[in-house]
């Protein structure tokens, strides 16, 4: 009898309190006159027949409930539009605040091994940045003076002109070092990424579409290997597609193309532009990877303390 009492929850709030006691003496006698098997026969009835009642309930007060709301819609619009318009932007909002959340602290970043990821900053609190972006000659001796990583990277957004099949269109880019997809550890669906050797000057620039690009302009061809697009003037061949769901720095990339430092890039070291991704080695933490980068940028603030103060 106590699992029927907590059966006939299914009822709605009303008509339990109205007709429960009823309902359970019911059930209770026929359970009582029932010998044997019957008893079993008895308690599957009982339970399907409180079962078909209470959804026939529940559509009876779900319509009285929605008549009910279209007469005083119908007698006062306005109010009725303005709690229309107010619930759905609590909808929207409480969407939107879940969405965020889902995406930054709930689902892990798609790449191998994220936990080992980190991202890089420099420190200029004495003028009033306590996060401030990289130059080349930073990040280049950050990257060749630390022990702490297994891979360094570098990149920055822009935007080109490219020439197209239907045409001009402007283009969101990420300029990167060769070893960002080796720090991301993501690699290519068709062709390759960048290699070490496409930063060089006097290569013809290669450049990565992103799947999107690759579907929407070039009609998902394997055949756009190999071929060339003009960026902002100047010609890239097409090396390779990435994933679907690799959208790297934003969402809005277009396609990544190499970063090329030339020689003044690397001598100017208060032209900071400059993103930096890396990987720490196996075993070694945060406070370590910080430690040793805090004692290069020491040495850097000696060597070149109009920019590194």
């Amino acid at each position: 009898m106590r699992a029927w009492r907590l059966l006939l929850h299914v009822l709605p709030a009303a008509l339990r309190e109205a007709q429960g006691g009823e309902i359970t003496a019911m059930f209770a006698r026929d359970l009582a006159a029932a010998r044997g098997p019957a008893r079993v026969g008895v308690i599957v009835a009982a339970v399907a027949d409180l079962l078909w009642n209470a959804v026939l309930a529940h559509v009876e007060t779900t319509t009285r409930d929605l008549t009910e709301v279209w007469r005083s819609a119908r007698r006062a619009p306005a109010f009725a539009m303005s709690i229309v318009a107010v619930t759905a932007l609590g909808v929207g909002a409480v969407t939107a605040t879940f969405s965020l959340a889902d995406h930054v602290l709930v689902r892990p970043l798609p790449f191998a091994a994220p936990d080992q990821l980190v991202k890089l900053w420099q420190d200029q609190t004495a003028r009033g940045y306590s996060r401030m972006e990289l130059s080349p000659g930073n990040f280049e001796d950050w990257r060749r003076q630390s022990t702490s990583f297994q891979s360094m990277s570098a990149y920055a957004a822009s935007s080109m002109n490219a020439m197209t099949p239907d045409g001009p269109v402007r283009m969101d880019t990420a300029q990167v070092t060769a070893a960002l997809f080796e720090t991301l550890g993501v690699g290519a669906a068709l062709g390759r990424t960048l290699f070490a050797a496409d930063g060089a000057t006097t290569t013809t620039p290669p450049v990565v579409l992103s799947d999107h690009l690759w579907r929407s302009t070039f009609a998902g061809s394997v055949d756009v290997l190999g071929t060339t697009l003009t960026l902002s003037g100047t010609a890239h061949v097409i090396v390779g597609v990435m994933p679907p769901w690799f959208e790297f720095p934003t969402r809005d990339v277009d396609l990544w193309l190499p970063l090329r430092f030339a020689p003044a890039d690397l001598e100017d070291r208060s032209n900071v532009y400059l993103r930096a991704v890396a990987r720490l080695r196996p075993g070694v933490s945060i406070a370590q990877a910080r430690a040793d980068l805090n004692a290069v940028a020491a040495g850097l603030a000696r060597a070149f303390p109009e920019a590194n103060d």
